[in-house]
């Protein structure tokens, strides 16, 4: 048996006719039925049957069929990996966030992609700043909050296109009451004492995402300064992105806040030059397939 004696069998199912797939493939049907009596032979169980002036599978049939799509989808995949390798690479220079600049060297790190032939030059800096280099045309790329772009840093020069969203989350220490709760709700968290950036703060999300009934708002300027300050067990809570917490989650330093119907995110734009658009597709779909990925994504609390 052979890989193609399976591709001919997967055939002769998806048009139910032994006749039918010996015209589509130019070849008798005798020849057809060679194929799956090999197939048949090698796994020692019959494969189909009649019905009526079509074919059926017998449940035998069904499970290897099941996996010889498998195997074409397979040999599909690593034809098109082949056929990337051969490709000369790509090298791409794209400015991100030192937050979003770790999360895509661990992504990276984790998984291979099919655009083996996209070399991404990652390069950690502010947004604004991103959005500067991008403009001048020092950096090609450049991954921002969807906010920078259309709110702080307007220029007709560029554009951008959403691609993926960062979840949001209500962190405190892990000798909080409210440590890995999952009955919270707005009206408990009202007076409840807050730390935030000043970035944050001025974001228009507080509106948006109804945090406005928050009465107890203190400001700091760094995020590592916020996460101590809450770590150090003096009962503040704070709002930060998932990625900026998850190492301190999964170690136990802190612990996620579950308010009820509530939900909130910080959305992230690609940014090109207008005269790029064209050339950015590739880009954007690794950047999606990079972030589409269930460690991005903070862990679901159970009742405590």
């Amino acid at each position: 048996m052979n890989f193609y004696n399976l591709s001919v069998f997967c055939k002769v199912v998806q048009l139910e006719s032994i006749s039918k797939t010996a015209k589509e493939m130019l070849t008798s049907p005798a020849a057809i039925s060679g194929h799956i009596r090999e197939i048949e032979r090698h796994f020692g169980a019959k494969l189909t049957e009649r019905s009526g002036r079509n074919i059926k599978l017998t449940p035998s049939g069904l499970e290897i069929y099941k996996y010889a799509l498998e195997i074409e989808q397979m040999d599909k995949e690593v034809k098109e990996k082949l056929s990337q390798l051969k490709q000369p690479a790509q090298t791409v220079s794209i400015g991100v966030t030192h937050v979003l600049f770790n999360l895509l060297n661990e992504s990276l790190r984790r998984k291979s992609y099919p655009f083996t032939s996209l070399q991404l030059n990652l390069n950690p800096s502010p947004s604004f700043d991103t959005c500067k280099l991008v403009e001048n045309e020092s950096l090609q790329f450049g991954l921002v909050s969807t906010r920078m772009i259309t709110q702080v840093y307007q220029t007709n020069q560029l554009d951008h296109d959403i691609i993926f969203s960062v979840p949001l989350v209500i962190v405190c220490s892990e000798g909080h009451p409210f440590a890995g709760s999952t009955g919270i709700q707005k009206k408990d968290l009202e007076n409840q004492p807050f730390l935030m950036t000043p970035h944050a703060k001025k974001r228009g999300k507080f509106a948006q995402s109804g945090l406005s009934f928050l009465k107890n708002i203190v400001e700091i300027g760094d995020i590592e300064t916020i996460k101590n300050a809450v770590m150090n067990g003096k009962g503040l809570l704070a709002i930060l992105s998932y990625p900026d917490v998850k190492k301190e989650i999964e170690s136990g330093q802190l612990s996620m806040v579950n308010v009820q119907d509530f939900q909130f995110d910080t959305r992230f734009s690609i940014i090109y030059r207008r005269e790029n658009q064209n050339n950015n597709e590739l880009i954007k779909n690794h950047l999606k397939k990079t972030f589409q990925q269930e460690w991005l994504q903070p862990p679901l609390l159970l009742s405590k």
